[in-house]
């Protein structure tokens, strides 16, 4: 499990094809790389990965294996020697929870559509698939690139005042618009984000529970 607090950055220094998998190696504070241990869970940008240590040189960095079903899920299988990914280490017991719980399963990959700057803050618009958009409600949470944010906007919720983000987010159907404050901005990679790119979503795992148990009540 994971709260969406980032705790440090990396960047990717090698990617290794070896049949349907990829091996990644990242460099990222070495504190962080010490206290994971060989099997212990990341979030990758949003996705959980375990560590791997293939002999001493390894012990400083993380290196990951990425299955074909996480390379298909998730925005990974695109990352380049040089790129800088969101890392947090597993939560642990009695720690404080200063994002929400946060499983790493991404459940799909959306495209950023439109950023604007506005003083000390950025509004994102991010073009989610439809089967998403019943778990976004604003003011809820939300993964994007493993950092917990709040959501400000979804769908056709053109009247709530946003400003100049009220007319970015309108134009898009199947959409949510969350803020970034300076301080996510120089914490995370979502400082890099422009029109174009693609993120990881997870949404609110408590809104799927809900939907299963109501979903069973009534086919049961």
């Amino acid at each position: 499990m994971f709260t969406g607090i980032i705790q440090a950055t990396g960047v990717v220094q090698r990617v290794e094809a070896r049949g349907k998998a990829r091996f990644i190696t990242i460099k990222t504070d070495p504190k962080i790389a010490r206290c994971v241990p060989e099997g212990g869970s990341v979030s990758v940008d949003g996705v959980c990965l375990t560590r791997l240590i293939l002999g001493r040189a390894q012990g400083l960095a993380l290196t990951f294996e990425l299955l074909d079903s996480t390379l298909k899920r998730t925005t990974l299988g695109t990352l380049r020697v040089g790129d800088i990914v969101n890392i947090e280490p597993a939560m642990l017991l009695g720690q404080p929870i200063g994002g929400h719980l946060i499983s790493g399963h991404v459940d799909d990959v959306g495209r950023v559509r439109k950023v604007d700057a506005k003083r000390r803050t950025q509004y994102v618009v991010i073009e989610a698939p439809k089967k998403l958009m019943r778990y976004l409600v604003p003011q809820g949470s939300v993964v994007v690139n493993g950092v917990s944010l709040t959501i400000v906007a979804v769908g056709n919720t053109g009247r709530l005042s946003l400003g100049r983000a009220q007319g970015l987010a309108s134009r898009y159907r199947s959409w949510f618009s969350i803020a970034l404050t300076s301080y996510t901005l120089e914490h995370t990679n979502l400082c890099e984000i422009k029109a174009g790119a693609t993120v990881n979503i997870e949404v609110d795992m408590l809104a799927k529970y809900l939907e299963k148990f109501f979903d069973s009540r009534i086919k049961y």
